[in-house]
């Protein structure tokens, strides 16, 4: 599977995240290939200095598939300022494990005062 860095938009701590859409692609004989994702179950961590401090799963609905997506909702992050490295760890309906797919960062920064 096609590996590129994944940027989410920075928020604030506490802020609402918008949501994003992951298209997860195989290349195969240098063509770009879409991967059916549609019964897979998919698990991204989220890591500041190799701790996990949140979980996304399909197993939970924190996030979802369809077809060669892997969708986040927009929701509000529990996670504190920092830089959080993540990656998906995917197992497609056959059972086949891909692990490590989608290496990616999300910035949360320092929450904003009002005086």
């Amino acid at each position: 599977m096609e590996e590129n860095l994944i940027i989410f938009e920075s928020i604030f701590e506490g802020g609402t995240f918008h949501g994003a859409e992951i298209s997860i692609m195989e290349i195969i004989n240098d063509v770009p290939v879409p991967v059916a994702l549609n019964g897979s179950n998919v698990v991204c961590q989220m890591k500041k200095d190799g701790t996990v401090h949140a979980e996304y799963k399909t197993a939970d609905n924190t996030i979802s598939v369809s077809m060669n997506k892997i969708i986040f909702p927009k929701h509000n992050p529990t996670l504190k300022a920092g830089l959080y490295e993540f990656d998906f760890n995917i197992i497609l309906p056959d059972g086949t494990r891909e692990p490590g797919i989608g290496q990616g960062e999300w910035t949360i920064l320092e929450p904003k005062t009002k005086r």
